[in-house]
């Protein structure tokens, strides 16, 4: 009885948290520019370290990222909060299962702290994927030493196989980039494993949930996001440091078990992905729900961190797909490196992107590795102005291994040149009307005060066909099937006819410097039963649990919106129409 009672308390908390966020302030979800601070004393007036929490010296940290990229005095006058819509921030890395609770709620408590007083976001790093993030936790993962501290021979189904025998279980992995062996890569499938991280996540997140939530409405901002793990899936393909194209994997066989991908034949980079997807959907939805349960959605603060890999180049297709990332409990984000000067040039990435419900990605790694001043604001701009992207977290800003940003001036004026321009995505405040609308004929308005040069509006009627971000233009009032195209400068207006038991799409692009178009900004949803799954004539908690049980299914009565895909958007519809009855 108990766990059906928080079962039930979870998706109460769900459905009003739902329809609580839907009304959105553009101050409180705009675009981030981060700088990650990589742990180092090297090149910073300040080192932030997880494994030395006495040296965490957080106020003056933040003042020399100010400083750097303002200039001097820019800590006392704060130019970077004058664009409400893009941010300047910094990311803590925390490799939880390395920490404690005493460390991590210090970490946590004096982040948070300075954020607010500083008013500065704060992006938290909850990585646990790598090989080095699990290195003190040898009960985990010791099946071969009595002798060693955490010894247990089953840990052998909690980290990875060279093959489909347990008996090939590996005692250490190779890390390129650390140019050293570490402890085994962990099990992404094993239930032991799994249950480690969500514990630790769950825990951390609704310390930061509580944070968030005790925010003023206008201060929600300060939170940029919560990234999980570190380019997941990454280190199944190179275990020994011999293969230079990570094709085929070399381990992934214990996963591929855990999850019933498949316990024979060979190992796939397509099995990888699906490895990579699932445990990525598991961790986040334990994220979203230790938000959920605190009473706030984080959805949109969520992203989890995926890799692709160019080792042929960034003009031959990358190693992993960027659709590992999708359909999870936030939004998805990628390393960018070999394609940071224009992620946009790599097919796969624009596919995943206009797979991805338009709910804004992340450039969760990002280094476009130049020394020169113009090629970083192309870069940046490139990246920012994609296609509804909504964090840019540059790698590093510490440190002496050459990636360091501290020192450059080339990165630091492109910085403050991009925070300086208008946000190429349009918020929400800027569309009239919004939200959940009765069935009817309203004046849709817009405004653009962003100085674009152009600026659009597709309103797409989900009942009659699809629509994707390829068709990014109308030259007039057109359309068929119930769909319309608005061109306008600085502001329009047209009439529209919402009809009963239909859903709508509405789009946005821009002109301008955003390389022609904007994405997804507002779905209208009329059907005032439409979310009544199991037909009883109210939209109920059963419906919940009909579409919670069919998420990421091609379920027909589960998937509100008729997109092939049991999915976020179809929760939104059913909150919006949670309690109506027919």
């Amino acid at each position: 009885m108990k766990t059906i009672l928080v079962v039930v308390v979870n998706l109460v908390f769900f459905l009003v948290i739902s329809r609580v966020t839907l009304a959105e302030n553009p101050t409180n979800d705009p675009q981030y520019i981060l700088v990650r601070k990589s742990g180092s004393d090297i090149n910073t007036c300040c080192m932030w370290n997880y494994e030395h929490p006495e040296r965490l010296i957080v106020n003056a940290g933040i003042d020399e990222i100010r400083n750097k990229v303002f200039g001097p005095g820019a800590s006392l006058t704060k130019p970077d909060t004058t664009n409400p819509n893009r941010r300047l921030g910094v990311e803590f890395y925390l490799p939880y299962l390395e920490t404690n609770e005493q460390v991590e709620d210090f970490i946590i408590d004096e982040l948070t702290s300075a954020s607010y007083s500083k008013d500065f976001p704060v992006m938290f790093k909850l990585e646990a994927s790598l090989p080095l993030s699990s290195k003190s936790r040898s009960d985990l993962w010791n099946f071969w030493d009595p002798n060693m501290s955490g010894y247990d021979p089953n840990n052998k189904f909690n980290v990875e196989w060279r093959n489909w025998n347990p008996s090939s279980a590996v005692q250490e992995c190779y890390i390129t980039w650390a140019d050293r062996f570490y402890p085994p890569t962990l099990n992404l499938g094993s239930p032991t494993i799994i249950d480690a991280k969500k514990a630790e996540v769950t825990r951390i997140v609704g310390k930061i949930a509580d944070w968030y939530k005790g925010l003023p409405e206008d201060k929600k901002y300060l939170l940029a996001g919560i990234d999980l793990d570190n380019e997941l899936g990454g280190s199944l393909l190179d275990c020994d440091g011999t293969n230079p194209l990570m094709d085929p994997p070399q381990i992934g066989y214990a996963a591929a078990t855990s999850f019933g991908i498949k316990t024979s034949g060979n190992l796939t980079i397509s099995d990888i992905n699906s490895i990579t997807n699932k445990h990525a959907s598991i961790i986040s939805e334990a994220a979203r729900n230790a938000g959920l349960e605190k009473g706030v959605d984080l959805f949109k603060k969520i992203y989890y961190h995926g890799a692709v890999y160019y080792p042929n180049g960034p003009t031959n297709p990358g190693v992993l797909s960027y659709e590992n990332m999708l359909n999870i409990s936030g939004r998805p984000g990628w390393s960018f490196y070999t394609v940071a000067g224009n992620p946009s040039q790599d097919s796969d990435f624009r596919n995943a992107v206009n797979l991805s419900n338009n709910i804004g990605w992340g450039a969760v790694e990002w280094n476009p590795l130049s020394s020169d001043a113009n090629y970083w604001i192309n870069a940046l701009n490139n990246t920012l102005n994609y296609s509804n992207n909504m964090v840019v977290t540059i790698s590093n800003w510490d440190g002496s291994d050459g990636l360091q940003i501290s020192t450059k001036p080339e990165a630091l004026q492109a910085i403050k040149a991009a925070l300086e321009q208008p946000p190429c995505y349009i918020p929400a405040s800027n569309l009239s009307p919004s939200g959940n609308i009765t069935p009817g004929t309203y004046n849709m308005t817009w405004t653009n005060n962003f100085a674009y040069t152009s600026f659009g509006v597709r309103i797409n009627d989900l009942t009659t066909e699809g629509f994707t971000p390829a068709d990014d233009s109308c030259s007039s009032q057109s359309g068929s099937s119930g769909d319309i195209c608005v061109n306008g400068v600085n502001s329009g207006q047209f009439q529209y006819t919402f009809e009963e038991n239909k859903t709508y799409d509405y789009w946005v692009w821009t002109g301008n410097n955003c390389g022609g178009r904007d994405v997804l900004t507002k779905i209208y949803t009329l059907d005032r039963t439409q979310a009544d799954i199991n037909s009883d004539s109210i939209v109920d908690i059963q419906d919940y649990i009909l579409l919670s049980n069919a998420f990421g299914t091609s379920n027909q009565n589960a998937d509100l919106n008729q997109d092939s895909i049991v999915d976020i958007q179809d929760y939104i519809i059913l909150s919006n129409n949670f309690g109506k009855t027919s």
